[in-house]
Protein backbone atom coordinates (compact mmCIF):
# COMPACT_ATOMS: atom_id res chain seq x y z
CA UNK A 1 0.00 0.00 0.00
CA UNK A 2 0.99 3.66 0.06
CA UNK A 3 1.89 3.27 -3.60
CA UNK A 4 1.04 6.89 -4.27
CA UNK A 5 3.93 8.15 -2.18
CA UNK A 6 6.57 6.11 -3.99
CA UNK A 7 6.59 8.72 -6.77
CA UNK A 8 8.13 11.14 -4.28
CA UNK A 9 11.10 8.85 -3.75
CA UNK A 10 12.97 9.26 -7.03
CA UNK A 11 15.61 11.51 -5.54
CA UNK A 12 18.33 10.84 -2.98
CA UNK A 13 17.69 11.50 0.69
CA UNK A 14 20.42 14.11 0.70
CA UNK A 15 18.96 16.21 -2.09
CA UNK A 16 15.29 16.48 -1.10
CA UNK A 17 14.76 20.24 -0.96
CA UNK A 18 11.01 20.84 -1.17
CA UNK A 19 9.37 23.46 1.06
CA UNK A 20 7.87 22.55 4.42
CA UNK A 21 4.15 21.78 4.57
CA UNK A 22 1.74 24.47 5.73
CA UNK A 23 -0.50 24.22 8.77
CA UNK A 24 -0.03 23.34 12.43
CA UNK A 25 0.30 27.02 13.34
CA UNK A 26 -0.11 26.11 17.02
CA UNK A 27 2.85 23.73 16.93
CA UNK A 28 6.47 24.71 17.41
CA UNK A 29 8.77 23.87 14.51
CA UNK A 30 12.25 22.82 15.53
CA UNK A 31 13.64 23.90 12.18
CA UNK A 32 11.65 26.45 10.18
CA UNK A 33 14.76 27.11 8.11
CA UNK A 34 17.68 24.88 7.28
CA UNK A 35 20.69 26.00 9.28
CA UNK A 36 23.91 26.66 7.39
CA UNK A 37 25.83 25.06 10.25
CA UNK A 38 23.88 21.80 10.32
CA UNK A 39 26.49 19.03 10.01
CA UNK A 40 26.36 16.45 7.26
CA UNK A 41 24.92 13.12 8.45
CA UNK A 42 27.39 10.32 9.07
CA UNK A 43 27.06 7.37 6.72
CA UNK A 44 26.91 4.11 8.67
CA UNK A 45 26.69 0.48 7.58
CA UNK A 46 25.22 -2.53 9.33
CA UNK A 47 26.78 -5.84 10.28
CA UNK A 48 24.40 -8.77 10.81
CA UNK A 49 24.93 -10.43 14.18
CA UNK A 50 22.04 -12.89 14.12
CA UNK A 51 19.28 -13.94 11.75
CA UNK A 52 15.84 -14.81 13.15
CA UNK A 53 12.74 -16.19 11.42
CA UNK A 54 10.00 -13.82 10.33
CA UNK A 55 6.64 -14.54 8.74
CA UNK A 56 6.22 -13.68 5.08
CA UNK A 57 2.54 -13.12 5.85
CA UNK A 58 3.28 -10.12 8.09
CA UNK A 59 3.10 -6.72 6.40
CA UNK A 60 5.19 -5.14 9.14
CA UNK A 61 4.14 -1.69 10.31
CA UNK A 62 5.27 -1.53 13.93
CA UNK A 63 7.80 -3.53 15.97
CA UNK A 64 8.37 -3.16 19.71
CA UNK A 65 9.79 -5.04 22.68
CA UNK A 66 7.75 -5.00 25.89
CA UNK A 67 8.19 -7.18 28.98
CA UNK A 68 10.47 -9.59 27.13
CA UNK A 69 8.01 -10.12 24.27
CA UNK A 70 8.06 -8.73 20.75
CA UNK A 71 4.95 -6.89 19.59
CA UNK A 72 4.31 -6.53 15.87
CA UNK A 73 1.55 -4.87 13.87
CA UNK A 74 0.66 -5.88 10.33
CA UNK A 75 -1.20 -3.66 7.88
CA UNK A 76 -3.52 -3.79 4.86
CA UNK A 77 -7.28 -3.41 4.80
CA UNK A 78 -9.10 -6.57 5.84
CA UNK A 79 -5.85 -8.24 6.93
CA UNK A 80 -4.52 -6.05 9.76
CA UNK A 81 -3.58 -7.55 13.11
CA UNK A 82 -1.37 -7.21 16.19
CA UNK A 83 0.68 -10.14 17.47
CA UNK A 84 2.63 -10.82 20.63
CA UNK A 85 5.61 -13.03 19.81
CA UNK A 86 7.87 -15.02 22.13
CA UNK A 87 11.53 -14.16 21.76
CA UNK A 88 13.81 -15.25 20.16
CA UNK A 89 11.83 -18.04 18.44
CA UNK A 90 9.13 -15.54 17.35
CA UNK A 91 6.23 -17.88 17.95
CA UNK A 92 2.77 -16.33 18.24
CA UNK A 93 1.64 -16.06 21.88
CA UNK A 94 -1.37 -13.83 21.35
CA UNK A 95 -3.00 -12.21 18.35
CA UNK A 96 -5.91 -9.85 17.73
CA UNK A 97 -7.44 -9.01 14.39
CA UNK A 98 -8.02 -5.35 13.64
CA UNK A 99 -11.40 -4.17 12.36
CA UNK A 100 -11.51 -4.42 8.55
CA UNK A 101 -12.20 -0.68 8.33
CA UNK A 102 -8.71 0.07 9.61
CA UNK A 103 -5.27 -0.23 8.04
CA UNK A 104 -2.98 -0.91 11.01
CA UNK A 105 0.20 1.16 11.22
CA UNK A 106 2.87 1.73 13.86
CA UNK A 107 2.65 0.65 17.50
CA UNK A 108 4.30 1.54 20.78
CA UNK A 109 3.75 0.67 24.46
CA UNK A 110 3.78 3.41 27.11
CA UNK A 111 2.39 3.32 30.66
CA UNK A 112 0.82 -0.11 30.15
CA UNK A 113 -1.05 1.06 27.06
CA UNK A 114 -0.38 -0.14 23.54
CA UNK A 115 -1.00 2.62 21.00
CA UNK A 116 -1.71 1.61 17.39
CA UNK A 117 -2.00 4.13 14.60
CA UNK A 118 -4.29 3.70 11.61
CA UNK A 119 -3.28 4.91 8.17
CA UNK A 120 -6.07 7.08 6.77
CA UNK A 121 -8.81 6.63 9.34
CA UNK A 122 -7.65 9.36 11.78
CA UNK A 123 -8.00 6.93 14.68
CA UNK A 124 -5.46 5.79 17.28
CA UNK A 125 -6.56 2.53 18.89
CA UNK A 126 -5.53 1.77 22.48
CA UNK A 127 -5.04 -1.79 23.70
CA UNK A 128 -4.17 -3.56 26.93
CA UNK A 129 -0.76 -5.07 26.04
CA UNK A 130 -1.38 -8.09 28.28
CA UNK A 131 -4.68 -9.11 26.68
CA UNK A 132 -4.76 -7.12 23.41
CA UNK A 133 -8.29 -6.01 24.34
CA UNK A 134 -9.16 -2.58 22.95
CA UNK A 135 -9.50 -0.06 25.79
CA UNK A 136 -9.96 3.28 24.00
CA UNK A 137 -9.50 5.49 20.96
CA UNK A 138 -8.20 8.93 20.07
CA UNK A 139 -8.91 11.00 16.97
CA UNK A 140 -6.01 12.59 15.08
CA UNK A 141 -6.13 15.03 12.18
CA UNK A 142 -3.46 13.49 10.02
CA UNK A 143 -2.48 10.11 8.64
CA UNK A 144 -0.77 7.65 10.97
CA UNK A 145 2.53 6.02 9.95
CA UNK A 146 5.03 5.43 12.76
CA UNK A 147 5.00 5.91 16.54
CA UNK A 148 7.45 5.55 19.44
CA UNK A 149 7.99 6.95 22.95
CA UNK A 150 10.77 8.21 25.22
CA UNK A 151 9.19 6.83 28.40
CA UNK A 152 7.14 9.99 28.92
CA UNK A 153 5.91 11.33 25.58
CA UNK A 154 4.84 9.86 22.27
CA UNK A 155 6.40 10.68 18.91
CA UNK A 156 4.39 10.13 15.72
CA UNK A 157 5.05 10.35 11.97
CA UNK A 158 2.54 10.86 9.17
CA UNK A 159 4.60 10.36 6.01
CA UNK A 160 5.63 14.01 5.81
CA UNK A 161 8.97 15.53 6.85
CA UNK A 162 7.67 15.94 10.40
CA UNK A 163 7.77 13.94 13.60
CA UNK A 164 5.19 15.13 16.14
CA UNK A 165 5.62 15.12 19.90
CA UNK A 166 2.29 13.93 21.32
CA UNK A 167 0.69 14.04 24.76
CA UNK A 168 -0.07 10.39 25.64
CA UNK A 169 -3.24 11.26 27.60
CA UNK A 170 -5.01 13.70 25.28
CA UNK A 171 -3.07 12.83 22.11
CA UNK A 172 -2.73 16.58 21.60
CA UNK A 173 0.20 17.76 19.51
CA UNK A 174 2.86 19.49 21.62
CA UNK A 175 5.67 20.05 19.14
CA UNK A 176 6.47 19.56 15.47
CA UNK A 177 9.97 18.34 14.64
CA UNK A 178 11.16 19.00 11.08
CA UNK A 179 13.51 16.21 9.97
CA UNK A 180 16.30 17.81 7.94
CA UNK A 181 19.71 17.37 6.37
CA UNK A 182 21.85 20.31 5.17
CA UNK A 183 20.24 19.82 1.74
CA UNK A 184 16.69 20.18 3.03
CA UNK A 185 13.82 18.27 4.65
CA UNK A 186 13.46 14.51 4.41
CA UNK A 187 9.99 13.25 3.52
CA UNK A 188 8.16 9.92 3.98
CA UNK A 189 9.27 9.44 7.60
CA UNK A 190 7.74 6.10 8.57
CA UNK A 191 8.32 3.55 11.38
CA UNK A 192 10.00 5.00 14.48
CA UNK A 193 12.02 3.67 17.41
CA UNK A 194 13.51 5.49 20.40
CA UNK A 195 17.11 4.32 21.00
CA UNK A 196 19.50 5.99 23.48
CA UNK A 197 17.92 9.44 23.25
CA UNK A 198 17.56 9.45 19.49
CA UNK A 199 14.70 8.63 17.12
CA UNK A 200 15.51 6.00 14.54
CA UNK A 201 13.27 6.21 11.49
CA UNK A 202 12.56 4.19 8.40
CA UNK A 203 12.06 6.27 5.26
CA UNK A 204 9.34 4.69 3.17
CA UNK A 205 10.74 3.15 -0.01
CA UNK A 206 14.41 3.30 0.98
CA UNK A 207 16.74 0.59 2.29
CA UNK A 208 18.13 2.82 4.99
CA UNK A 209 17.28 4.33 8.35
CA UNK A 210 17.79 7.77 9.85
CA UNK A 211 19.07 8.60 13.31
CA UNK A 212 17.39 11.86 14.28
CA UNK A 213 18.10 14.26 17.15
CA UNK A 214 14.61 14.88 18.63
CA UNK A 215 15.65 18.29 19.98
CA UNK A 216 16.59 19.73 16.56
CA UNK A 217 15.26 17.32 13.94
CA UNK A 218 18.74 17.07 12.46
CA UNK A 219 19.59 13.77 10.79
CA UNK A 220 22.78 12.76 12.58
CA UNK A 221 23.35 9.55 10.62
CA UNK A 222 22.02 7.59 7.66
CA UNK A 223 22.24 3.83 8.22
CA UNK A 224 22.64 1.90 4.97
CA UNK A 225 20.78 -1.43 4.99
CA UNK A 226 21.20 -2.69 1.43
CA UNK A 227 21.85 -6.40 1.01
CA UNK A 228 20.21 -7.72 4.17
CA UNK A 229 18.10 -10.18 2.18
CA UNK A 230 19.69 -12.78 -0.05
CA UNK A 231 18.43 -12.96 -3.66
CA UNK A 232 16.63 -16.22 -2.90
CA UNK A 233 14.75 -14.47 -0.04
CA UNK A 234 13.11 -12.00 -2.40
CA UNK A 235 9.75 -13.04 -3.82
CA UNK A 236 7.16 -11.07 -5.75
CA UNK A 237 5.36 -10.24 -2.49
CA UNK A 238 8.53 -9.08 -0.66
CA UNK A 239 8.14 -5.39 0.12
CA UNK A 240 10.21 -2.60 1.66
CA UNK A 241 12.43 -2.41 4.73
CA UNK A 242 10.20 -1.45 7.66
CA UNK A 243 10.44 -2.30 11.33
CA UNK A 244 12.98 -1.28 13.99
CA UNK A 245 12.96 -2.79 17.49
CA UNK A 246 15.32 -2.06 20.37
CA UNK A 247 15.55 -4.62 23.17
CA UNK A 248 16.20 -2.59 26.36
CA UNK A 249 17.39 -5.68 28.24
CA UNK A 250 20.05 -6.87 25.80
CA UNK A 251 20.66 -3.44 24.19
CA UNK A 252 20.33 -5.11 20.79
CA UNK A 253 18.70 -3.68 17.67
CA UNK A 254 16.56 -5.69 15.26
CA UNK A 255 15.19 -4.79 11.84
CA UNK A 256 12.92 -6.45 9.30
CA UNK A 257 10.61 -5.57 6.42
CA UNK A 258 7.15 -6.07 5.01
CA UNK A 259 6.68 -9.76 4.20
CA UNK A 260 10.36 -10.45 4.83
CA UNK A 261 11.23 -14.05 5.77
CA UNK A 262 13.93 -12.90 8.20
CA UNK A 263 14.58 -10.50 11.05
CA UNK A 264 18.12 -9.29 11.67
CA UNK A 265 20.04 -8.32 14.77
CA UNK A 266 22.39 -5.61 13.57
CA UNK A 267 25.29 -3.51 14.77
CA UNK A 268 26.61 -0.34 13.18
CA UNK A 269 30.03 0.43 11.75
CA UNK A 270 31.55 3.10 9.50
Amino acid sequence: MKNSVILALMVSLTVVTSCACAGDSDAEDTARHISAVQPEPRRLNVRVKEVLPHSRKTYTQGLEFHDGMLYESSGEYGLSFIEVLSFPDLKTVKRTEVDDRFFAEGITVLNDTLYMLTWREHQVLLFDPATLDEIGRHTVYTEGWGITNDGHKLYMSDGSQYIYEIDPVTFGRKRRIAVTTPAGPVFNINELEWIDGRIWANVYGYNNMLIVDPATGYVEAIVECDGLLEPEDIKRSTDVLNGIAYDPESKKIYVTGKRWPKMFEIELFR
